[in-house]
C-alpha cells in the first residue's frame, strides 16, 4: 500500500467523530508545524545531500590523484588515460585535467593531449595551493569544483582538476520539497473536509496514535540519513534494509544500487592502480607494499626469502625488429610461464607463502620467493631461465629470447625492501655483463663496484668542460708500400685522480647513460678541426676512420653534426671514414640503413669494425653500403700458430675481393704477422708494430717522417 493512502485512510478513520471545534483547532496546529517541519526536512536535506556530494567528490578527487603519481612520475601513458576514463564514467564528474609541475606532458602527441594542460593555463591561486600540497575547492551553484595534487613521496609533481555536477542534487531538493509542499496542502484540505465529524472522545486516541506513527516514519528516514553518511565517507559495504512497501522502500533500494555501482567502480579504480594493464600482474607500487609485509613476516617467524630480479635479454632487438604488437603478446606469454613456474613451486610445499609476482615494467619482472637456503633459489632461477628461453610461437614468428636474473636473499642481502630491490637489480646486472641468459647472487664486491659505476658516471659527466678528453690516433698502414694511409681516432680519457681510464670502462658507461652523444659530438668536431690543420701535409688517400656507437647511428642528428663539421672546417667529405660494429647492423636495421645509406651518399666511406665476431650475416655486406671490413685482432693473435686463423682470414679476404670491398687486419703486433698478411695479400693493417695510439701532433710528425711515405 502506498504511503499517500495509508495517511489517507488513517485520517479518515481517526476523525469520523471529532468535535468540529477541536478538529478545527487540531487542523490549524497541524497547519503550522506540518509548514514548520517541511522547511526543516528540505533545509535539512538539502545541507546533507550538498555535504555529501561535497565528500563524495573529495573522496574520488583524492583517490584519483593517489591513483595518477605512479603513471604521472613515470611517464606510464596508457594507465594514465585507463585512470581517466574510468573516473570519467562517473556521471558526476564533467571534465579533467591535468598538469605535471614541468609541462613534461602539455602537447603530447601519445592520445592523452586533450587531458593535460600547462601551468599557464592554470589559476596562480590554484597552483600556488597544489604546489603546497593542498586541496583547492570553488563551489558555485549547480557545479564544484575540485583541484587536488600529485604526490610521489611527499613531493608535489603536478595536479588534477576535476569539475563535478550538482545539478541532479539541486534537482532532487527541489522536487522533494514541491512534493512535499504539494502533499502537505493537499492533506489540508482533505483533512477539513472529513474533521466536521471528529468527536472531543477521539482526540486522544488521535494524539496517542499520531505519535506512534511519527516514530514509524521517522526511523526509516533516521536509517536513510545514516546510510548517506557512511557512503559520503567512503563506507560502501552495508546494505540498507527498510521493512515497508513505500517510497521510501524504493528510494532505499535506488540507494543500495547506487552503493553497488559506487563500490564496483572503486574497486576497478584501485585495481588499475596496483596491477599492470598488459600482464594484470601486480605493478611495482603494489609489489613495493607487499614486500614490505613479506620482510614483517619473515622478521617474525625467522624466515628466509629471496627475491629474483629478472630482465629480458634482448627484448628491445624484438621491438624494433617485429613490432610493439609482438612485443606485447611476447611479454605477455612470458608473464604467464613465469606464473605457471611460480604455481609450481606453490604445489611442492603448500605449508610456506605463496610467492608473489610483478611486472615493474618493460621487460622487467620480479618475484619474492620463501627459501630454506640459497641452493633452493639457484634451483628456481635456473628453472625460470630455461622456462623462458623456450622458443615462442607468436603472430606467425618463432622468438627465441633469454633472461638474466639477478637474486637477493633475506636478510643476509639487506632488511629493507629499497635495499633488497637495489641489490638483486645490481646482481641481475652483473648478469647481464657476464654473458647474459643467466643468474648472480648479489655479493658486496658487486654494491661496491655499482658505487664505483656511479661515481664515475658522475665524473665522465664533467670531463669534457674538464678538457679530461683527448683524441689520439693510430696509423694505418698500406702493407704493400708501407705507407701510412690514414689513422683510426681513439678517444682517451685523463682523469685527474684517477689517471687514464680505458675506453672499455667508460665507453659503456656512456652508452648507457647517454653521454655518447655529446662526447660524440665532440669527437667529431674535433677530428674535423684537427684534420683542417693537418691538410696541407696529407696526401689525397687520408681519411680519418671514426668508430661510431649504435646509439649514434640510430640519432637523427647525426649526419647533419657529421657534415655540418665537415663543411666548417672546409674539409673533404672522402677524408672521413665510419666504423661500425656488426652489432649495431642488426639493432634497428631500417634506422641504421637509412643513416648510412645518407652518409655514403655524402662520400663517407663505410667500415665494418671487428669483422668475423659479431652478429651480421652475408646479407648484411649486400644490404647495407659497406665499403670495407677489419679483421678482428683475435684471428691475427694466433695468426703464427694456428692454420685455422690463417685460412679464415685468407676466406674473409677472398670474401672482401668479390664483393669488391677493402681490408684492413688489426691488432698486428709482430714483423711474422706483417709477412704472413702479405702472403695473404692483405692491403691494409694497423697494431703495435707500426705504433701504438699518439696524440694529433705526435703523429703528425709520424706521418710526415714515415719512411714509407
Amino acid at each position: 500500500m502506498k504511503l499517500r493512502t495509508r495517511y489517507s485512510l488513517f485520517i479518515l478513520g481517526l476523525t469520523t467523530g471529532s468535535l468540529l471545534i477541536l478538529s478545527i483547532s487540531l487542523i490549524l496546529l497541524f497547519e503550522n508545524a506540518s509548514a514548520e517541519l517541511n522547511r526543516l526536512n528540505v533545509d535539512d536535506l538539502k545541507a546533507e545531500l550538498t555535504e555529501r556530494m561535497l565528500n563524495r567528490s573529495q573522496t574520488i578527487s583524492r583517490q584519483f590523484a593517489k591513483n595518477l603519481s605512479r603513471p604521472l612520475y613515470n611517464y606510464d601513458y596508457e594507465t594514465i588515460l585507463d585512470l581517466t576514463n574510468v573516473t570519467l564514467a562517473n556521471d558526476e564528474v564533467e571534465t579533467i585535467h591535468i598538469f605535471d609541475l614541468k609541462n613534461n606532458y602539455f602537447g603530447h602527441s601519445d592520445g592523452i593531449a586533450d587531458i593535460f594542460v600547462s601551468t599557464e593555463q592554470v589559476s596562480k591561486q590554484l597552483l600556488q595551493a597544489v604546489k603546497r600540497g593542498m586541496t583547492y575547492k570553488e563551489p558555485s551553484e549547480d557545479q564544484l569544483f575540485i583541484a587536488q595534487p600529485v604526490l610521489v613521496e611527499n613531493r608535489v609533481i603536478g595536479g588534477v582538476e576535476m569539475l563535478f555536477s550538482q545539478t541532479d542534487v539541486i534537482n532532487e531538493i527541489k522536487a522533494l520539497g514541491n512534493k512535499a509542499t504539494e502533499r502537505r496542502i493537499h492533506k489540508i484540505f482533505e483533512f477539513l473536509n472529513i474533521a466536521l465529524g471528529i468527536t472531543i472522545a477521539l482526540a486522544i486516541a488521535v494524539i496517542s496514535v499520531g505519535d506512534h506513527i511519527a516514530k514509524r516514519l521517522v526511523q526509516p528516514i533516521a536509517k536513510l540519513v545514516k546510510f548517506a553518511n557512511d557512503i559520503g565517507q567512503g563506507r560502501y559495504r552495508e546494505h540498507l534494509s527498510i521493512k515497508a512497501d513505500d517510497e521510501i522502500v524504493a528510494l532505499a533500494n535506488t540507494m543500495n544500487q547506487m552503493v553497488a555501482n559506487l563500490e564496483e567502480r572503486s574497486l576497478r579504480i584501485q585495481h588499475l592502480a596496483y596491477h599492470d594493464s598488459l600482464t594484470d600482474l601486480p605493478n611495482r607500487l603494489f609489489f613495493s607494499e607487499i614486500l614490505e609485509r613479506w620482510i614483517d613476516i619473515s622478521y617474525s617467524h625467522k624466515k628466509s626469502f629471496c627475491l629474483i630480479f629478472m630482465d629480458l635479454d634482448g627484448f628491445k632487438r624484438v621491438n624494433d625488429t617485429y613490432g610493439h604488437e609482438l612485443g606485447d603478446e611476447l611479454i605477455h606469454h612470458v608473464s604467464s610461464r613465469i606464473k605457471a613456474q611460480m604455481s609450481s613451486v606453490t604445489q611442492e610445499d603448500s605449508d610456506r607463502q605463496k610467492p608473489f609476482l610483478a611486472r615493474l615494467g618493460g621487460d622487467e619482472f620480479v618475484c619474492v620467493l620463501e627459501i630454506s637456503s640459497p641452493a633452493e633459489a639457484a634451483h628456481n632461477a635456473t628453472a625460470l631461465i630455461k622456462m623462458i628461453s623456450q622458443p615462442y610461437h607468436i603472430l606467425n614468428f618463432d622468438i627465441y629470447i633469454s633472461c638474466s636474473i639477478g637474486v637477493a636473499i633475506y636478510p643476509d642481502d639487506g632488511n629493507t625492501g629499497s635495499n633488497l630491490m637495489k641489490r638483486a637489480d645490481i646482481a641481475m646486472y652483473s648478469a647481464k655483463n657476464a654473458g647474459k641468459n643467466d643468474f648472480h647472487f648479489f655479493s658486496h664486491e658487486m654494491d661496491q663496484q655499482a658505487h664505483d659505476r656511479v661515481a664515475l658516471e658522475n665524473e665522465l659527466r664533467i670531463a669534457l668542460s674538464h678538457n679530461e678528453l683527448g683524441v689520439w690516433y693510430q696509423p694505418l698502414i698500406n702493407l704493400k708500400d708501407n705507407s701510412i694511409c690514414g689513422v683510426e681516432a681513439l678517444v682517451r680519457w685523463k682523469n685527474p685522480v684517477r689517471g687514464f681510464v680505458g675506453p672499455d670502462v667508460f665507453i659503456p658507461i656512456a652508452e648507457e647513460s647517454g653521454l655518447i652523444l655529446p662526447i660524440g659530438d665532440w669527437i667529431i668536431e674535433t677530428i674535423c678541426q684537427q684534420l683542417s690543420q693537418w691538410e696541407p701535409h696529407l696526401k689525397d688517400d687520408f681519411h680519418v676512420a671514426i668508430n661510431l656507437s649504435p646509439i649514434q647511428i640510430r640519432h637523427s642528428a647525426l649526419e647533419k653534426t657529421l657534415l655540418k663539421a665537415i663543411s666548417s672546417h672546409r674539409i673533404k667529405n672522402d677524408r672521413i671514414h665510419i666504423e661500425i660494429t656488426e652489432t649495431a647492423l642488426v639493432e634497428n636495421e631500417a634506422a641504421t640503413l637509412r643513416t648510412l645509406s645518407q652518409l655514403n651518399q655524402a662520400g663517407i666511406k663505410i667500415w665494418l669494425d671487428d669483422f668475423g665476431t659479431g652478429f651480421s650475416s652475408l646479407s648484411h655486406l649486400k644490404q647495407f653500403p659497406v665499403s670495407g671490413v677489419k679483421i678482428d685482432r683475435s684471428f691475427v693473435a694466433d695468426l703464427e700458430q694456428d692454420v685455422d686463423d690463417r685460412a679464415l682470414i685468407s676466406a674473409m679476404i677472398v670474401l672482401a675481393n668479390a664483393m669488391a670491398l677493402d681490408v684492413i687486419a688489426e691488432g698486428i703486433e709482430t714483423e711474422t704477422q706483417c709477412l704472413l698478411l702479405n702472403e695473404l695479400q692483405c692491403p691494409k693493417g694497423q697494431g703495435y708494430f707500426y705504433s701504438r695510439p699518439l696524440p694529433g701532433d705526435q703523429l703528425l710528425d709520424l706521418y710526415r717522417w714515415w719512411p714509407g711515405k
